[in-house]
């Protein structure tokens, strides 16, 4: 006997399937425990007492119970009497539930049945709202299942435990297996076997580390490449069988060269770590047919592309495209998903860097350069400052200086002009203005200039303290 168990949040869909009139339905009354006589009323009530545990989202149980073919068609009754010890060893003795037999040839099932098989519907909410616990009933329900075979009769089924560790014990041999086997007949030495793999169309390759140690095989078999582990011939099993010799490691290493010309049909997660790391890999050649630094060299060769890891020292992989555009491995690629992508894509970004920024073009501002207005060479044409004015001619020479500098953009300096004497100023209505200044020496003697300008660029001078508090 064999048992699905389905669980379910309504009654309704399920009461109707099992009561589907096209499946030929008998209800067991002997295993019923509900009161309705149709899929409406039984629903009904089902779904009624459910209700006294809302917090429950499962409360359907459907049990499909199947007999063995070798069993022929078991009798109503017995049916009825193995659904009450179900129940009773599941844990649903006190709920409501309900079985029904179907018939074995119907157009509404889903497939013909050469056996007998009975449905059972149940609630795992009691009338007093207790839920029936689901922890292993799978396995309970064999157990279950056993008993009763044994009880009536019946054929036996294996259960699925144990047909699991029978399958471990005594697996299957592969046909790659099972050439590998014939290879290994009378102890070879490794340059026979390695024949005599290649006789039977399977290459070996070993996985050698730099220091020239022995970690592991693979076989490539039609274009396909197993682990020694897959196929139950690892290394591990194999290596007493062969000496540690170098003209052995010289062996291995030449026929790891034969398997590296070879196509490999990857699996779709190898295909797809090839396609990234190969597409990085063009993508730092960028046109050219080779790229080398201190980590990867990167060549193209008759339409076949090849990177090497320089630290450690090893093949990455060798592809060329197909017609359909897509890279095509030639070898066992050797790619680490995480450091071998991760340095290509730092070489890839490194060039980007250099080559894709441009450095934008410095714009000097353009400086505008202020418009200096110069004096008219006809308004100044000499100013002298001297000495020895009393202090009512010197206010107002100060008075005609300051208009005149004022109206021509010109600023006095700090000197003080209590000493200063102006003799003569001039201004004419057409903006000429000519400024005399002569000198007198008071006690007949000159006295020496202070500040004396003959040109037509005025060097900036600041008003004396007299004029500023004037202005102000």
């Amino acid at each position: 006997m064999i048992a699905k168990i389905t669980k379910g949040s309504g009654f309704g869909g399920v009461v109707r399937y099992v009561l589907d009139p096209a499946k030929d339905p008998v209800i067991l009354s002997e295993a019923k425990q509900c009161w309705g006589d149709n899929a409406d009323d039984i629903a009904l009530e089902l779904t009624a007492v459910a209700k006294f545990r809302p917090t429950t989202k499962l409360p359907v149980r459907h049990f499909s119970i199947g007999f063995a073919e070798e069993d022929g068609i078991v009798d109503n009754d017995i049916k009825s009497e193995i659904v009450v010890k179900i129940m009773e060893k599941m844990g649903y003795g006190d709920c409501q539930y309900f079985a029904v037999a179907h018939g074995r040839v119907v157009d509404n099932h889903h497939h013909i049945h050469n056996h007998d098989h009975i449905h059972i519907v149940a609630n795992a909410i009691t009338p007093h709202g207790e839920r029936i616990p689901d922890f292993k009933d799978y396995y309970r329900m064999e157990l279950c299942l056993r008993k009763i075979e044994e009880a009536y009769n019946l054929k036996p089924v294996e259960n699925s435990w144990e047909k699991i560790k029978r399958l471990k014990a005594t697996p299957v041999p592969s046909e790659l297996q099972s050439r590998i086997d014939k290879t290994l007949t009378d102890s070879p030495n490794l340059q026979e076997w390695i024949d005599r793999l290649e006789a039977e169309g399977i290459n070996p390759r070993f996985r050698i580390t730099n220091r020239g140690a022995v970690q592991g095989i693979s076989y490539i078999h039609q274009g396909e490449i197993k682990k020694g582990s897959d196929v139950d011939r690892s290394w591990k099993l194999l290596s007493s069988r062969f000496g540690k010799t170098p003209e052995n490691l010289e062996l291995m290493q030449s026929a790891n060269l034969k398997a590296q010309s070879l196509s490999i049909e990857l699996n779709p997660a190898d295909q797809e770590l090839l396609t990234k790391a190969a597409d990085l890999a063009i993508q730092k050649l960028a046109g050219d047919n080779k790229f080398k630094d201190k980590s990867v060299q990167i060549n193209i060769l008759d339409d076949v592309l090849k990177v090497r890891r320089l630290r450690p020292n090893k093949i990455l992989f060798s592809a060329k495209k197909n017609e359909s555009g897509e890279w095509e491995s030639i070898g066992v690629p050797n790619i680490d998903p995480k450091k071998d992508l991760q340095i290509l894509g730092e070489l890839d970004r490194v060039t980007e860097t250099k080559t894709s920024i441009e450095q934008p073009e410095v714009v000097q501002p353009e400086v505008v350069q202020p418009e200096v207005v110069q004096p008219d060479p006809q308004i100044v044409d000499e100013a002298t400052i001297v000495t020895k004015l009393d202090e009512s001619q010197s206010e107002q020479a100060l008075e005609e200086i300051e208009h005149i500098t004022e109206d021509q953009n010109l600023v006095h300096s700090d000197t003080e002009y209590s000493d200063a004497q102006i003799l003569e100023i001039q201004i004419n209505t057409e903006t000429k203005v000519s400024v005399e200044l002569e000198i007198e020496q008071s006690n007949s003697q000159p006295s020496t200039p202070i500040v004396e300008t003959k040109s037509t660029k005025s060097k900036p001078v600041k008003s004396s303290k007299k004029s500023k508090d004037r202005g102000r």
